[in-house]
Parts: structure tokens; sequence; C-alpha cells
């Protein structure tokens, strides 16, 4: 067939090629022998497809003053090289497309095929076969049902030379959709009737990319229109249907303005509408069907989820489909959930949940056997439209959560990830569920109880190491980002049990702790025990004004050690020694113990530092008489005499009794050192003021009396003894008054013997007593 639109007769001639003249056959081969399967056999046994001829003047005529160079030639097949990996998705029967260049040599410039293994190509061939016979006989009308023709196939384009085009291979699905009678509105219906020679068929194609998404969408009517702006959809896949183009095809008609046939324009215009109101959308539900249906196209939900119409980002002239669209799409299986090993489910069957759900809570979801799918507020809204939907509810979740108690058996992670979804939407929900992690690596059941045990919030593990064994009470350090500062949020809101701790937490927890570990039965003083003290005094130490009474509040704990055993705070105490103060010698160390004073070798230096002078005396005077001070105000402290009395060798006493001499002042313990066995009678037994009050005080210039008195009289052989014994308030006895004090009782209380030996004495010494009497 020529067409020859210079030709005065306006006919397009038709030759066989069996009568082509030799001249015409030779330019013919010298043009496209080798090409597509052209060649000199041709011209005797036919041509099994189509050649396309289009001449390109260089000149101008009278129809046109465009003229094409090489340049402009190239321009052409670059624009092609933009469309070639689209151009096959709609024409019924072209399956390759090659471009080629001939100067001195044939070149191949560019190629565009379908690609598949021989079963494929073949069944891709019958089923387009068998839709297009389904559609021939329907001339255009409406089909009694709807015809769908669903296909996947991979399109090869490789460019070379000037054209170079890496070599490119990309999955597509297209659906041809021929619309049937049944469906419909009745004003698609009402423009066949009023158009019964209407000659576009109900028609729509869509093409969608499986291997990438399409940046933008392209309209084709079997072929694509320009990439202009006003041909441009918005939508991500190309849209190919029996549209009414301009006149030019560069457009779909949109309006009647500036045609000279405005009736006809106007039934254009409204094809189009209806086109996209009421095709497309089925057409593009066919898509959907097909791409969820059948799991070998492997789209994930994210890429079917891209497909659907976004009312931000279609073009206005496009608009109109979206309602339809969402329409179909309400009763379609076009949400994916995760459930049940993953499912497109009708949105009626889902529950919906923000993007923004992380995939661990989705799955505890999804535990539970509900259908979770997140989409994107614009899906979610264009749906609503049409119908109600469900919504992620956390108050269902919890009640699914407490029924089920499936969550208990998640791991840390998980009810970490759970706790934060809670936390971000509503976590006054929280009560009841055992999602509160704690340092044991356990979780606990959140509660508004006032009575529940505290749960503390740790600033660092130092902190935590003060309470060994006791992780049960504490919230777990280490949690994913975000979650303490929110459980911090959760205890300044004095929600739940939670507490930050506190230093006037430190008592409390402390008590706890020592029940706990045992310490309150078993004082052993452990390397365990040693470096739990050690942990708490460090703590105490780097406190600020509160440090007082923070120390004052737990004295009454055993957080000393001391001698293989822990003691008490504010057990009466003293330092053995204290570099530039003083120091008690063992004897005197020994006593006091006796006493019931601790005696501390040594203390930590974190420790000295927070007790000494405070708690723990200095070996001072001072520290000496307030230690006996204290002793002397307890509830029991004939005990601790008798003990004392007991317990105490005489060389220890007389340490004491040494010690003592040297304070300056005693009055404040001097009912104390009168009850103790400090002193000797005359007669070698160990006595105390409160029994013997009278003390001889032995001179040496004196002869020494060779009996004793009747009484007992407690015997001074030191200035030491007699000093404290002084300041106790004793009665001194002279001499002479002992003499005296044993002549009164000579006769009734004495043996002969002793009289005699008395007497003897008394009379060799006699100028003495004469003496002092006169």
């Amino acid at each position: 067939m020529v067409m020859n639109p210079q030709a005065k007769k306006k006919t397009a001639p038709v030759f066989d090629l069996k009568d082509v003249d030799q001249e015409n056959k030779m330019a013919m081969l010298n043009l496209m022998d080798g090409i597509c399967g052209f060649s000199e056999e041709t011209f005797q046994n036919g041509y099994q497809g189509s050649l396309f001829w289009f001449p390109l003047r260089s000149e101008t005529s009278e129809l046109s003053s465009e003229t094409y160079d090489e340049r402009k030639v190239k321009d052409i097949f670059n624009g092609f090289k933009l469309l070639a990996p689209s151009i096959l998705l709609f024409l019924k029967q072209i399956d390759f497309i090659e471009l080629f260049e001939k100067k001195n040599r044939l070149k191949k410039l560019l190629e565009v095929s379908l690609v598949g293994d021989k079963d494929d190509m073949i069944n891709i061939g019958t089923k387009k076969r068998d839709f297009r016979r389904k559609i021939k006989n329907l001339n255009g009308k409406l089909a009694p049902s709807a015809v769908p023709l669903s296909l996947k196939f991979r399109v090869h384009c490789k460019g070379f030379e000037w054209m170079k085009l890496a070599a490119t291979e990309e999955d597509w699905a297209v659906v041809d959709y021929y619309h049937g009678g049944g469906g419909g509105t009745s004003e698609l219906k009402n423009f066949f009737q009023s158009n019964p020679n209407w000659s576009n068929s109900p028609y729509v194609s869509v093409g969608v990319r499986l291997s990438k998404p399409v940046i933008s969408g392209n309209i084709f009517c079997f072929l694509p229109l320009p990439f202009t702006k006003g041909n441009k959809t918005g939508l991500p896949f190309h849209v190919n249907g029996f549209f009414s183009l301009s006149q030019d095809r560069h457009h779909l008609k949109w309006t009647s303005e500036s045609d000279d046939d405005r009736s006809h324009t106007e039934k254009a215009v409204q094809w189009n509408q209806l086109m996209l109101k009421e095709i497309f959308p089925r057409a593009f539900a066919e898509v959907i069907r097909h791409l969820t249906e059948e799991r070998r196209h492997d789209i994930d939900k994210d890429q079917l989820y891209a497909l659907l119409p976004n009312h931000l980002k279609v073009s206005e002239d496009w608009k109109s489909i979206i309602y339809p669209v969402y329409h179909h799409l309400y009763s379609l299986n076009c949400i994916y959930t995760k459930n049940r090993q993953g499912r497109w489910i009708c949105p009626t069957e889902a529950v919906f949940a923000d993007c923004g759900l992380s995939p661990t809570v989705e799955d505890i979801y999804i535990l539970h056997d509900m259908n979770i799918a997140k989409v994107d507020e614009y899906i979610m809204e264009s749906l609503k439209e049409h119908g109600d939907l469900k919504h992620a509810s956390l108050a269902e979740l919890k009640l699914e959560l407490l029924n089920q108690g499936k969550y208990q058996n998640m791991n840390t992670d998980q009810k970490q990830k759970l706790l934060l979804h809670f936390l971000d939407q509503k976590s006054t929900l929280l009560d009841d569920l055992e999602l509160l992690p704690l340092a044991d690596g356990t979780f606990t059941t959140f509660t508004q109880d006032s009575n529940a045990q505290c749960i503390y919030i740790f600033g660092d593990d130092a902190e935590q190491k003060m309470f060994p064994n006791m992780k049960a009470h504490f919230v777990e350090l280490e949690l994913q980002q975000g979650l303490k500062k929110k459980l911090l949020k959760l205890s300044d809101e004095g929600k739940f049990q939670l507490k930050v701790f506190q230093p006037e937490d430190l008592c409390k927890l402390l008590e706890i702790c020592s029940i706990q570990n045992g310490w309150e039965n078993d004082k052993t003083l452990t390397q365990e025990v040693s470096n739990w003290l050690l942990c708490v005094w460090n703590y105490i130490s780097k406190l600020g004004e509160e440090k007082e009474q923070i120390i004052k509040n737990v004295s009454h704990l055993h957080l000393l050690p001391g001698n293989g055993e822990i003691k008490k705070l504010n057990v009466v105490s003293i330092l053995k020694s204290q570099s530039g103060v003083g120091s008690l010698n063992t004897k005197v160390s020994k006593a006091l113990e006796n006493l019931g004073i601790v005696v501390f070798k040594t203390l930590p230096k974190k420790i000295t530092e927070c007790v000494e002078g405070r708690f723990v005396q200095y070996p001072t005077d001072s520290g000496l008489m307030d230690c006996l001070q204290k002793i002397s105000q307890k509830e029991y402290l004939q005990e601790i005499i008798e003990n004392f009395n007991f317990s105490s060798t005489d060389e220890e006493k007389h340490s004491l009794v040494i010690r003592l001499s040297s304070v300056q002042d005693i009055a404040k313990v001097k009912e104390l050192v009168r009850k103790l066995e400090l002193f000797a009678t005359i007669s070698n037994k160990q006595t105390c003021l409160e029994k013997v009050d009278v003390m001889y005080v032995e001179e040496d210039t004196h002869p020494k009396i060779p009996i004793n008195p009747v009484d007992e009289v407690i015997y001074c052989s030191d200035n030491y003894t007699k000093i404290v014994a002084e300041k106790c308030g004793v009665k001194l006895l002279s001499f002479y008054s002992m003499v005296e004090k044993i002549l009164i009782r000579l006769n009734s209380s004495y043996t002969l013997s002793e009289i005699k030996q008395f007497m003897a004495y008394f009379m060799e010494n006699f100028h003495l007593f004469e003496t002092q009497k006169g």
C-alpha cells in the first residue's frame, strides 16, 4: 500500500510484492535487505509482518515547510529511545521492534522485545489472540459481561552505537479490560444508546512495572501520547484506552473550546470522562485483583500501596477516578496483613494502624490473631468515604493481652517495644499489664495500688550496686532508646508504682537489702559485704548538704566494718588510733570493748570521712568521755557493768584508770566509774567505789602497818588511782586515821597474835603517834 498525500487522486494503491518492478525491487532490497526478515525471497514468498516506510522530506513542499536532516532524524530516534521500555505494553500483535541506520553498512541502533522462555511466549500469544477474538465481534459496544486479560511479561531493551543504552529487562503486569454491559451506571449505558454509531470501544488497559515503580505514568492510546504537562496523570503506572484524542493525537479531549464540530467534541469529552469514572476504576480493580491473587508476581505491600491513587498527586483532569477507584477497592482484597502467615484481605476485615507502628508491636497484634494493617493516611481517608473501617484500639489490644496472656512469653526486646507503644499512645492503659522491665531481667505488673512495692528508677549502675540481690525492686538500666525518659515522666506524674531513687530512699532500701541478704542475723564481714559497704559509703560521701541528715537516717543500720563483723552506725564506738590526734593502747581498748564500746582499729577512708568525730569518736579525752557517757545512759547498764567487772583483767582495769587519770573532767561519767571494779582493796580484792568509798593512801615516810583494818579500804598504790578516785568523790584515809581505826577495834575484832603484832608495831613507832597527838 502506498499513501501519497501529494497525489492528485486521493487513493492508496495496493501492490503485490510479486509485481514490483526491478528498479523498485533493487531500491527496496538496498534499503531493507537483512532487516526484520526481509530478503529477495520475500518478493516471491510474501512477508509475514508489517513494514512501515515513512519518507521524510528534505525539501519543502505544498504540504509542509518542515524538512528533516540527519540531526532531526536522530532527535526522533532518541525520543523513541525514551519511550522504548514501554512501547510494546499495549500493542495487540507487535512484540518486537528494532531501529537501524544504514549508510555504508547496516547498523542496529535499538532493540525492544518481549522476552521469556518458549512456553511463556506461546502462552502470552494465545491469551492475546483469545482476547482479540472475544472482543472482535462486539464492534466497540458493551460486552454482555466484562472481558479481562491479565498478563505478566518481561521487556528487553538495549541501545547501540550513538543510541547506546545499557541492556535492561523489566517485569510488567498488564491488564486489558473490555467493559461489560452488566456493570456501570445508567450514564454509560445511556451514552451507547444515544450514540449507536460511536466508534470507540469501552476498553482500558493498565501497565504496572513490577521491577521498580513508574515515576510518572503516561497516557497511551495503544501508542504513548507525548509526555507533556497536559498528559501527566500523576499515577505511578501507565494507562491505555480507546480515548478520544485531539486531532494531532497529542492529548485527550477535555473541553469543547476551539472545535468546529462542537457536538462531536462534547461527546468526546463525555466519553473520556466516562472512561475515567466508570471503565478505568474497573480495569484498575482488575489489576489489584490480579496482583494480589497471583503470588507469582511477588509484589510486596509497599509496591501495591504505591499504586493506589493519591489525591495529592493525581493531576486535576484525572481526579475524577479517585472516588470510584476506592469504591471498588473497598470490597477487594487490597490490604495486606501479616496475620496468618501474610495475606491480602478486604479493608472491612482489617484493623488499621499508623504507619509508625513498630514491626514488633505489629507482630504482637498478629500473635493475638488481629488483622493489623498499615497504610498511608491518604489511602485510609479515601477508603473511609465508602464505609466504616476498624482502627487499632489500644484498649482492645490490652483486653486481648490480658485475656490470652501470650505477650508474657515474648522476649525482652518485644516487651520493651510494646511498652513503648503504650507509653506513646495512652500510658494509663498499662495498669495490670506485666510490662515493667526489672533489672533482674524479668517484668512486673504495672499497678496503681498505693500499697504496692515501689519500683525504683536509678541513674546508673553504681547506685544499684548499693543494694545487692535486689534487682527485682529496680527498673532495668539497659532500656531501648527513649524508654527511660518516658518512664521518668510516668514517675513524675505519680502514676503507678514507679519512683525515681532519691537520697531519702536510701534508708528504706538498705533496711530491705539487709533483710533480703540475711545480714540482720549473720553479721560476718565477708568480702562481699565489704564491697557492698564501700558502695554505700561512696554514694553517701558524694552527697551535698543533705549528707548529715541521710547519715542520721541510716544510723541504726549495720554499716560499719569492724573486727570481722558489721556494726551499727550508731553503736558507741571509738577509733583506736588517729594520726596526729591520739591513740589507745591494747589494754585500754580491751577494757572499753568489755564496756560495750566498739574500738575500730581502722576504717576505709570513705567511711572515716563521713563518720569520724560524729559517730565514731576520736581517741581523745573528749572522745573517750563521749563514749563513756553514752554507755552510762544505756538501759541495760547494769549488765554492761557486770560484764566489765567479770571479763576485764586487773591489768586492763588499771590501764583504764591510768587513761582516765589524764582526763581533766570526768564529772559526767563519775557515776559509771564509781560502779566499775577499777580499784583493789588493801586485802588485794577488786572493788568499786560504790561498795568501798574509803581509800588509804600509803606514804613512803610512814612504816607499813602490819595488819589490815577490819573494814575494807581501797589501797592506793599509785597516783593514777588516787587521781581517779578523788575525781569520783572517794574519802581519803591518812596513816594516823588508819592506825586509829585499827586501835578502836583491836580488842574486839583481831586475834591475840594480831593484837601482839600491832602493839609491838605501835610501841616501836610510838614517837610518831606522840608527835601527832601533840
